[in-house]
């Protein structure tokens, strides 16, 4: 599997155009060869896992630096809950594009 298509958010079939038009707009299918992305209804419930996974990983070492200087709870609250909310696009975006890559290469390989 290469790298290269799933950063630059490419179909996971032709590996030629990106999945999304816009931070949550995600095409229905795929204008180049046709695959469709959501399969079903509630297909994308498998990328939560993917977007949590993705944002404990992004904000637990901001969040151990400001616990261990000792800051209050508030600010170790904040600390993790702001980067949370500007990270949340991208991590939305590439938790759908990790989720159909494994669906479609792993999975349910055609």
């Amino acid at each position: 599997m290469k790298i290269g298509p799933i950063l630059g958010k490419k179909c996971p079939r032709c590996e030629k155009v990106g999945m999304f038009s816009g931070w949550f707009r995600m095409h229905e299918t795929c204008h180049e060869c046709g695959f469709k992305y959501e399969r079903e209804e509630g297909y994308f419930t498998g990328a939560v896992m993917f977007s949590s996974i993705f944002t404990t990983f992004l904000i637990t070492p901001i969040w151990f630096w400001v616990m261990l200087e000792g800051y209050s709870f508030w600010y170790i609250f904040l600390a993790a809950l702001i980067p949370s909310i500007i990270i949340s696009p991208l991590v939305f975006q590439y938790s759908r594009v990790v989720w159909l890559y494994m669906d479609f290469k792993i999975f349910h390989p055609e």
